[in-house]
């Protein structure tokens, strides 16, 4: 593994209504990385999935352009 980081300038985010996929892509537009983050809404987990292994469901997502995350909170919704 390399010692060093990628730091990528813009994401898609692909919002689905139980998981937010964050896919890096190059100043132009193009996927940057065969690596995305997978953030499950529910449990609040992270993780990191070869876009190989674990394709993320574009069809159904909802996509938007960001530039990054500033941090991530948990929300508590519902009936108590």
């Amino acid at each position: 593994m390399s010692s060093t980081a990628d730091v990528y300038e813009r994401f898609n985010l692909y919002s689905l209504p139980d998981t937010f996929y964050l896919e890096p892509r190059d100043k132009y537009g193009v996927v940057a990385s065969n690596t995305y983050l997978e953030i499950d809404r529910n449990l609040g987990d992270v993780n990191i999935r070869r876009s190989t292994d674990f394709p993320i469901p574009v069809v159904e997502a909802e996509v938007q352009p960001i530039y990054g995350i500033v941090g991530v909170i948990r929300l508590v919704s519902g009936m108590v």
